[in-house]
């Protein structure tokens, strides 16, 4: 078989803390689960958000950040 036909090699990445594409994975997890949160948050009813101690500008406020804009506590 001549070089030019032959497939290309696969890559294998290590399983490691450092490696950059299971990192961006898991942020995009992140940010897709913090989206999914504020959207809920969006659609709750006045009686829910006063008992958890918001008010429904708050939760307006909340619910319009973008998925990457959470404080660097909250990414474990």
């Amino acid at each position: 078989m001549s070089r030019l036909s032959s497939p290309p090699a696969r890559i294998a990445l290590p399983y490691r803390r450092g490696n950059l594409v299971l990192r961006v994975l898991r942020a995009l997890v992140r940010m897709t689960h913090l989206s999914a949160q504020r959207r809920a948050l969006s659609h709750l009813d006045v009686h829910i958000l006063r008992d958890i101690g918001v008010t429904p500008e708050q939760a307006r406020r909340e619910a319009s950040r973008p998925g990457w804009d959470a404080p660097t506590h909250w990414h474990g």
